[in-house]
């Protein structure tokens, strides 16, 4: 089992954008400043062998929050609800991973994913055999 945590605020993949001569990655800089940042992280050799992928997205409690609901919110008691979905947040994460700790995509078999409100935005990813 291999855990690690990248700090920053959890990013949602977003469709390309196309133009009449070129294609637009609107994610290219969070995508670039997150595969810098794993790579510094995870020192480890590159999976190719099938695995089942847990990830769990902190993201940042909204400024005008009761200090009571922030309380809850803390403790897990209160879900995140609103935007970004889960399904894209999957996908980006995903894509970090490719070509730094997976070969590829592909090697993931299952995914159990959670997003939760916290200070201290951040994404954990645990790596499981399969």
């Amino acid at each position: 089992m291999i855990e690690f945590i990248l700090p920053g605020n959890p990013t949602p993949w977003a469709s390309p954008v196309f133009s009449r001569f070129k294609v637009f990655d609107k994610r290219s800089k969070e995508k670039d400043e997150g595969r810098k940042i794993l790579r510094e992280i995870y020192k480890g050799f590159l999976i190719s062998y099938p695995i089942k992928l847990k990830l769990e997205f902190y993201l940042p409690i909204p400024k005008h929050t009761a200090k009571s609901t922030k309380e809850a919110m803390e403790e897990k008691k209160i879900p995140h609800q609103k935007k970004p979905d889960l399904t894209n947040l999957i996908k980006l994460a995903e894509d970090l991973l490719k070509g730094i700790v997976i070969v590829d995509d592909n090697l993931v078999t299952k995914i159990v994913a959670q997003k939760y409100y916290s200070q201290e935005p951040r994404t954990i990813f645990t790596i499981i055999p399969f």
